[in-house]
């Protein structure tokens, strides 16, 4: 379904994404996270045929992008800001670099999520839903 390969997006010669690696096959639903400025929205705008690469490459339901009339790939994407239940697989970005990839349960933990957002984030997943919650800062 979507196949991103070292992909790498620079813009203004600032680097937002380098060498991300990406497979989503049928069934699968994946949740990306990341801080403000890790590259989500750089490689979602990938994803949904918005951007092209500098490097690598893109394969959107079959079609390279650079080979495909993108107006009609659009009109087949669509993206969600929940995480819903059957989120199974999630890619962790930091400072435009995969930090952790894979299923759910196994990068969607307090310590990569933590790393990820550079704070203390507890997460958990209780009857199919994750919640996540930072330590309150005081003072």
């Amino acid at each position: 379904m979507l196949r991103c390969a070292g992909v790498a997006l620079v813009r203004e010669d600032r680097e937002l994404l380098a060498d991300v690696d990406l497979t989503v096959r049928p069934g699968e639903h994946w949740a990306l996270l990341g801080a403000n400025g890790a590259g989500k929205s750089s490689l979602l705008g990938l994803c949904g045929a918005v951007h092209h690469p500098t490097r690598g490459s893109v394969d959107v339901l079959g079609h390279r992008l650079g080979r495909v009339d993108v107006r009609v790939l659009r009109g087949w994407l669509g993206h969600l800001e929940d995480l819903p239940v059957t989120t199974t697989h999630a890619m962790l970005l930091r400072g435009g670099r995969a930090l952790a990839t894979g299923r759910a349960d196994d990068v969607l933990t307090t310590e990569l999520v933590s790393a990820c957002f550079d704070h203390p984030i507890s997460v958990r997943r209780e009857d199919g839903r994750w919640s996540a919650r930072a330590p309150r800062r005081t003072g």
